[in-house]
């Protein structure tokens, strides 16, 4: 209830469930980079869902990152997402993670 009143500060640590991690994302398919974005902020926790799929066990793959590390997982593309070609196939998603962010509480 309190984190609604809390700011957000740079952690030097390794991650824990329910940090902010700044990463730069890149998904290929076959080799082939098919999207990158930079400084995306994601929230740690168990499951993380895009659009057209998500990483069933995200918290066990970056709990314990920390800025610098790269993750990766792979994602099954759903049936019905807007790219036909990518529908049914697995994607390769890339997290390289350059903060670590905390929600640090009220006194």
């Amino acid at each position: 209830m309190l984190v609604r009143y809390g700011t957000t500060v740079e952690h030097d640590g390794a991650a824990e469930m329910g940090d902010i991690l700044i990463a730069d994302v890149t998904v290929t398919h076959d080799v082939k980079s098919i999207a990158e974005r930079e400084g995306v902020s994601i929230k740690v926790k168990p499951k993380l869902s895009f659009r057209d799929g998500s990483i069933e066990e995200f918290g066990q793959l970056v709990v314990g990152a920390s800025k610098g590390e790269t993750r990766e997982a792979t994602v099954k593309i759903s049936d019905s997402a807007a790219n036909e070609e990518l529908r049914g196939h697995e994607v390769q998603v890339a997290l390289k993670i350059n903060t670590v962010k905390r929600v640090k509480l009220p006194q």
